[in-house]
């Protein structure tokens, strides 16, 4: 039995913690204030960036799953490279030779918007991020990758399930299209939450991690290409609220990652493309 840390326990972190208590780890939750957790799950309330050192666990594997209040530079900052630089320095006081090993979970927004369609990119691909806010993530990227302790920084694309429902909404209301079209990457939820459990299986069983992968599922796909497909399944029509030129229409801008080195590793996708995905999805959508 393993004692671990799920420091940001929401929607990720709290599935995670849920399948490690069901195999017999010892798990520990940090929320920053809501006092409730999974069944099994021993709670600590607070700010990460606040708490005292003595309410930190020592643990074999820290989880860092965190999630920013908006979408601005300064929200990242606290979200991500406040609290990497807060657990780095606990966790560096308490490392042994035997961890712990740190999961942070980042984003492929570090790869910037502007790779003009690029094919297969990989975790040796250069970071150029070009928002403020992916910015701030691939500073706090650096904390791990840059640091003396064990680490997994993980990048997901675009994640969706349940609950995440925007893309569908705008759907259902016809307006999925937007103008130019471009290439997405999807993960199903449920993906993230078991990939991050594979590795951390993977990391007990003695296998060599490597310190950055990239999450997202077999099948980028343009995006009017995947907005076609649910509005079909749906049985709704989008509407275009302005003029397209050819150049619009074609997919040549975003980006097509690839997780092949998550698949090496032996992670097998419950969800490997946006159908089979969405499918499971939109059952649960289209009742409610």
């Amino acid at each position: 039995m393993a004692s671990i840390l799920i420091a940001g326990c929401g929607d990720l972190g709290s599935g995670i913690a849920s399948n490690l208590v069901e195999q017999g780890h010892q798990v520990h939750a940090i929320r920053r204030s809501q006092n409730q957790f999974p069944d099994g799950v021993q709670g600590i309330v607070g700010d990460i960036c606040e708490l005292p050192e003595a309410s930190f666990p020592k643990v074999d594997i820290v989880y860092l799953i965190m999630t920013p209040q908006d979408r601005t530079a300064a929200a990242y900052d606290a979200a991500y490279l406040a609290t990497s630089q807060r657990l780095y320095e606990v966790y560096q006081k308490l490392a042994t030779q035997d961890g712990p090993h740190v999961f942070f979970v980042s984003s492929t927004s570090v790869y910037g918007a502007e790779q003009d369609g690029a094919i297969g990119l990989q975790e040796s691909t250069p970071a150029m991020p070009s928002s403020e806010t992916a910015k701030v993530l691939r500073q706090a990227e650096k904390v791990w990758l840059e640091g003396q302790l064990e680490h997994t920084v993980v990048r997901f694309s675009g994640i969706y399930g349940p609950g995440r429902n925007r893309t569908l909404d705008k759907i259902a209301q016809g307006q999925g299209f937007s103008a130019p079209n471009q290439w997405t990457n999807r993960i199903h939820r449920d993906d993230c939450v078991e990939s991050l459990v594979f590795m951390a299986q993977a990391y007990f069983a003695g296998t060599r991690l490597e310190p950055l992968y990239i999450g997202t599922d077999n099948a980028p796909v343009s995006q009017w290409e995947l907005v076609n497909w649910i509005a079909a399944q749906m049985g709704v029509k989008q509407t275009l609220t302005s003029e397209l030129s050819l150049a619009d229409m074609i997919p040549n801008k975003g980006k097509q990652l690839s997780s092949q080195a998550l698949q090496n590793l032996g992670y097998q996708f419950i969800y490997p493309s946006y159908v089979q995905g969405y499918q499971a999805l939109l059952k649960g959508y289209l009742k409610g």
